[in-house]
Order: C-alpha cells, then sequence, then structure tokens
C-alpha cells in the first residue's frame, strides 16, 4: 500500500537551500542530508500516518538533522503532499498555513 509522494515547490525550495548550505559545510555532510531525507520520503511512502498530527499537517522529523517535514495525506487517493522542509530553529509563526 505504497503512497505517492509530492513535494510542493516550496518544499523542493526549502530542501534544495539546505542542501545548498550543508554543500557549502562539507559535501560528505550534504549527501548525509540528502540521504536522510530520502529515507523519510521512503517510510512516508509507506505509512505516512504514523507521525505527529496538528489539524489536517502531519511533521515527520529527520533523526539527525534538525528538520521536519510538514504534510498532508489523502487517503482516499493515497498521495502525499509535503508542504515544508521545515528547519526547527525557525519561528514556529513561519510554519506553512
Amino acid at each position: 500500500m505504497s503512497f505517492k509522494i509530492h513535494l510542493s515547490p516550496e518544499a523542493q525550495l526549502d530542501f534544495d537551500i539546505s542542501f545548498e548550505y550543508y554543500l557549502e559545510i562539507s559535501p560528505s555532510i550534504a549527501l548525509k542530508f540528502k540521504n536522510e531525507f530520502v529515507e523519510a520520503l521512503e517510510k512516508l511512502e509507506a505509512n505516512p500516518l504514523l507521525e505527529i498530527r496538528y489539524h489536517t499537517f502531519r511533521f515527520f522529523p529527520l533523526l539527525k538533522f534538525p528538520f521536519l517535514s510538514i504534510y498532508t495525506v489523502d487517503l482516499e487517493m493515497k498521495f502525499v503532499e509535503i508542504y515544508a522542509v521545515f528547519h526547527t530553529s525557525r519561528d514556529l509563526f513561519d510554519y506553512p498555513s
């Protein structure tokens, strides 16, 4: 029972900016960030209902990096829409609404 994952343009931009930031620090750290993000997407694809929920949004934390994937799930369409790849040090008012 696999769900289709879609990153919004904003989420893709969040990821790209973060990846570039880590790339400037170290290519190996950037690769670890990317690999952990891909693993998170694979987990969401398999079972997107496991994580924290707030209203219609769900939050999936990365384990080693301070990021949350903020997403919604459409059970009928088996579709996950990721709205943000959110750095947890950002102001809570920056969360998508």
